[in-house]
């Protein structure tokens, strides 16, 4: 932003400024930086503050380091370039860092609830699907399905940020099983209808 013309001896000049000098003599334009608003897009993360003002030709200063559950902060991105509090601010106009992160893995374990499973764990990535997942027996027994608390989990479900955060506290994929009497009953309850 301009700010005025001053002269070499530091007296400000306006159109109303009179000539007292002898001889000639040079004027400077003066500028001041402006500031402009930075957005902090977290990209689902957390942040601690959303936007600040950054001065141009400054730099970014302190930038905050958003959490977001099952991923580890990579930095702050001005399109593809990595901006840190060090860089110096040329983009003459508010604009948006974005936050990029990288998925963290951790270690599901399995429950066969009295079965046997050749599985103890696996390894899961977050925002991945789990993957392969055994498939455990039990004598007398139907396997339904891997349980986390109410929600089945199959090969193609994806580890949301919930389940992360469930596994990260420790709780398991437990197995589900009916009983094959109870298929038996179920099957000669059918034969009977049809007969």
């Amino acid at each position: 932003t301009f700010t005025g013309y001053t002269r070499s001896d530091g007296k400000e000049i306006t159109t109303r400024s009179k000539i007292d000098l002898i001889g000639n003599h040079s004027i400077d334009a003066g500028y001041k930086a402006n500031k402009y608003t930075l957005i902090l897009d977290a990209d689902g993360g957390k942040n601690a503050s959303d936007s600040k003002l950054v001065t141009y030709d400054a730099i970014y200063g302190s930038l905050p380091i958003p959490e977001k559950t099952g991923y580890s902060f990579d930095g702050w991105y001005l399109n593809d370039k990595k901006i840190t509090c060090n860089d110096i601010v040329k983009t003459a106009a508010s604009h948006t860092l974005k936050a990029k992160y990288s998925p963290e893995t951790l270690t599901v374990k399995f429950d066969p609830a009295d079965g046997d499973c050749d599985v103890a764990e696996i390894k899961v990535t977050a925002g991945e699907a789990y993957g392969t997942l055994p498939l455990p027996v039990k004598e007398g027994y139907i396997f339904v399905g891997w349980y986390l608390d109410d929600d089945k989990i199959d090969d193609t479900t994806i580890v949301s940020d919930k389940y992360y955060s469930y596994h990260s506290y420790g709780k398991v994929l437990a197995a589900h099983w009916i009983s094959n009497e109870n298929e038996k009953e179920s099957d000669s309850a059918d034969t009977g209808s049809r007969s």
